[in-house]
């Protein structure tokens, strides 16, 4: 049989409807496709889905021709057609022609308003297998024993999810969840539906689970995902856990007011794409302040990836006359460099690929964020210019200081752990205990802060009440949920944290506790967690968002900061007019690096600009 050839759209807004012909769920797919205008066409409805990985195919027939498309798709239109009369969609791989470049340019900058245009979207999250058997049914039980508006301990659905309801969990860890352009495709539709086999469920119920999920996770993600002991099968289930945060995201994205491009691509920087492309052109409808005309920003697929990021990092400085974009450069907030795409790692080590354009194609840790409520350059805005090769980014500021002592990272933190406890990480008992297990992560960051105190006192006995008011700021990065500022008791807060974790870290550490482990164990179960509530919930926002993933640090005028993973002494810390934040340079022969923002006490209130430093153009390479 003739493989089926495509006929040419005839205008910017003509879209291809996927007719599939009525059957049974075994039969061959049969169906044909038909041109319309978006703005007339007929009720259809969209279907999001996964493509799968390439090359595997099925085969359909369409128009009487062979067409060749994913397993996914296959498995998808397998269970949607209906028995006995026609079903219209639009499926992008069967409606957009693949090989013709200039056409799914132009598709794909309107497929925000297919998804909005079409009636419903059907999200497709695989067949019903055996992993996943009434996983629909147990999270409507979950919303009967947890209501929204309920006071039940949301923690423990948490652990139940992890633990038990394991059909959840495997549904929650299929690979739709972590796709980038579905947010678009569920954020855009009138009305969205979940569909696992022959089972639906309404998004605002999907959604409803995640949020009541999300709600008792907090700190469960971060304090398991740094677990080097942790269970193997920790590996299994934290997909299901982000998942629960990416579908958390969607949600927020959904029921929200439309948000500029920077706001979006820090909301979705965790998803994933296939195509390096994508990372942007998923996003891109979803932001209020790009117009069509905007060159940089066109969806063009023959552009190489330096173009696109170098085209879209150039928008930032000279259209949003913006440098907050530079927070996710190159690592944000904790991310090494050796953690960069491969492909922006080869063109880097080239010299193709310039320290200041931002890399959306690596998955990272949290960063500075880019609504920080900081002033540290002022409120004018940037003095830059970029070269006209594209490669140079020269802006305005001043050297405020320079690195001069380095922290530790907290998850290289060793504890000392007594043989019992060496025992029952071997043995994979700990889970039987999850208290013991909490304390231990927690002595696991004191240490660590402990570690930085030390640094601090640099031998004396005690610090005075400024130097710990700039210690405990640090620790958090002057930042508290929003983000805000920290709130004025955060030095009470840091002192009761230190002291109650030191009677915890001599009581379960201090000492080999061979023989007198109920003696422990007891100390732990009765230990009431209330006592340190509130000054772990304080400090977890900001400490897990972002000193966790750097490196606290010491200057050379003796200030306090949080840095890049990746700094060195000797870098410097400058501030440029327009930022909001100080930034790291490191030297090279001609111009600088941009390593990433960095936080220092002292100097995000713009007081760098009233010291009366010298400006100096610092062009970054």
């Amino acid at each position: 049989m003739a493989e089926y050839k495509y006929n040419p759209l005839l205008g910017p807004t003509q879209i291809r409807l996927l007719c599939l012909h009525p059957g049974t769920h075994v039969d061959q797919l049969l169906c044909s496709l038909q041109a319309a205008s978006i703005e007339d066409a007929p009720d259809f409805e969209a279907l999001s889905y996964v493509w799968g990985k390439p090359p595997a195919t099925r085969s359909i027939i369409c128009a009487g021709k062979t067409m060749r498309i994913g397993p996914n798709l296959h498995s998808a239109l397998s269970h949607l057609r209906y028995r006995n009369r026609p079903r219209l969609l639009w499926a992008d791989a069967i409606c957009i022609n693949q090989n013709d470049v200039q056409e799914r340019n132009k598709q794909v900058r309107i497929m925000g308003d297919i998804y909005s245009r079409a009636k419903s979207t059907l999200v497709w999250l695989g067949e019903e297998t055996e992993d996943v058997e009434n996983s629909f049914e147990l999270i409507r039980l979950s919303l009967i024993l947890w209501p929204r508006d309920g006071h039940g301990n949301r923690s423990l659905l948490a652990k139940l999810v992890l633990h038990q309801f394991q059909p959840v969990r495997a549904l929650m860890s299929r690979e739709w969840y972590t796709r980038k352009w579905v947010i678009q495709e569920v954020v855009k539709s009138r009305e969205a539906i979940m569909i696992c086999g022959f089972k639906t469920m309404s998004w605002d119920t999907f959604a409803e689970f995640a949020n009541l999920m999300d709600d008792g996770m907090t700190g469960i993600i971060t304090r398991l995902d740094s677990r080097s002991h942790a269970s193997e099968s920790w590996d299994d289930q934290k997909d299901s856990f982000h998942s629960v945060g990416n579908v958390v995201a969607i949600a927020k994205l959904r029921q929200g007011s439309s948000l500029e491009l920077l706001d979006v691509l820090q909301r979705t920087h965790y998803f994933s794409v296939t195509k390096f492309e994508d990372a942007l052109y998923a996003v891109l409808g979803l932001a209020n302040d790009i117009t069509r005309n905007n060159c940089d920003l066109a969806i063009d697929y023959s552009q190489t990836i330096q173009e696109i990021l170098t085209g879209l990092s150039r928008w930032f400085v000279l259209e949003k006359q913006s440098l907050k974009f530079l927070h996710l450069v190159s690592g944000p907030m904790g991310t090494p460099l050796d953690l960069l795409s491969p492909q922006v790692k080869f063109i880097r080590w080239l010299g193709g690929m310039p320290s200041w354009v931002l890399d959306l194609t690596t998955k990272t840790f949290p960063y500075m964020p880019t609504n920080a409520p900081f002033s540290a350059g002022g409120s004018s805005p940037p003095r830059a210019r970029i070269s006209p090769d594209g490669k140079i980014l020269s802006l305005t500021g001043h050297i405020i200081d320079k690195i001069q002592t380095l922290g530790g990272l907290e998850r290289d933190v060793q504890l000392p752990l007594p043989p019992w406890i060496r025992q029952l990480l071997a043995s994979n008992l700990l889970k039987i205990n999850s208290r013991l297990l909490d304390h231990v992560e927690r002595l696991k960051t004191y240490r660590w802060v402990e570690e930085f105190r030390q640094m601090v006192l640099g031998g004396l006995p005690t610090l005075s009440p400024q130097r710990f008011e700039e210690f405990a700021r640090t620790l958090v990065c002057d930042m508290a949920a929003g983000p805000e500022r920290a709130s004025a008791d955060i030095t009470v807060v840091v002192d009761n944290y230190l002291k109650i974790l030191a009677e915890v870290d001599r009581e379960v550490l201090s000492v080999d506790r061979s023989g007198l482990l109920l003696d422990v164990l007891d100390y732990i179960n009765n230990f009431d967690d209330e006592r340190v509530s509130k000054e772990i919930s304080v400090l977890s926002w900001g400490m897990e968002q972002f000193s966790r993933y750097g490196r606290f640090c010491i200057t050379q005028q003796h200030r306090l900061g949080c840095t890049q993973e990746h700094a060195k002494p000797g870098d410097l810390i400058c501030v440029f007019y327009g930022g909001n934040v100080p930034f790291l340079l490191r030297p090279k022969i001609f111009g600088y690096e941009l390593l990433g923002p960095t936080y220092v006490y002292g100097m995000m209130d713009g007081e760098a600009l009233q010291l009366g430093f010298a400006d100096q153009i610092f062009d970054i390479h």
